[in-house]
């Protein structure tokens, strides 16, 4: 299958903010590929803040626990916020927060459905399957799947899908593991695996090229 780019365990479901919960007093992240269109995860103990820089990119925010501000607005579990590049942007959280980052180059295609510098929620802003930003190396979608539907992927990228709401079950080959909110899980280029939705489920997939 050759080496992936991913720096995450697939074939299993895991939670980021219960493998990354934040440590008293820290700022800590992890990266989970290389290059541009890097995507991190964040956590950060309560009452501490990143310093506000000007970036030459966009950065797409999902809040998986607690909640944050940035771009003087608050953002909790659920929330989303693609950033400006014009302007400092910084991160301040009174109660502590982990949060998915994606750096997005201003070259990349980028939906005009996302408002930049205001806080959205996906599953309210968006009511049908949608592809949020494009480039050689990282496509991101978001789906929107009725209850008691079956999706089949063969897929020749690394995927890597966070379940935004609702419960399913994942069938890799062998293997069926239940998925649910803000639960997430990787597929490694070169696999096959069916998506089942129990309920109605919101779903962001990333597409990985290496």
């Amino acid at each position: 299958k050759g080496d992936s780019i991913m720096n995450e365990l697939f074939g299993q479901v895991f939670s980021i903010a219960k493998k990354h919960p934040p440590v008293e007093g820290c700022t800590i992240s992890k990266s989970v590929n290389q290059g541009e269109d890097a995507i991190f995860y964040f956590s950060l103990a309560e009452n501490t803040d990143i310093s506000a820089e000007i970036f030459p990119y966009h950065k797409f925010i999902y809040v998986l626990e607690g909640s944050v501000t940035i771009c003087q607005q608050l953002l909790k579990t659920g929330d989303s916020i693609l950033t400006p590049c014009e302007i400092p942007v910084g991160m301040e959280t009174k109660t502590g927060v982990v949060y998915l980052e994606i750096e997005l180059p201003k070259s990349n295609f980028i939906s005009p459905k996302l408002p930049i510098g205001k806080v959205f929620s996906l599953p309210s802003l968006l009511k049908e399957n949608t592809k949020l930003t494009e480039s050689p190396k990282l496509e991101i979608h978001f789906y929107t799947l009725e209850a008691g539907k079956s999706l089949t992927f063969d897929s020749n990228q690394d995927l890597y899908l966070l379940d935004l709401a609702g419960q399913g079950s994942i069938t890799d080959q062998t293997t069926t593991l239940k998925i649910s909110d803000l639960q997430s899980f990787c597929i490694q280029h070169g696999t096959s695996f069916t998506l089942e939705t129990k309920d109605p489920l919101q779903l962001l997939m990333l597409k990985l090229q290496a």
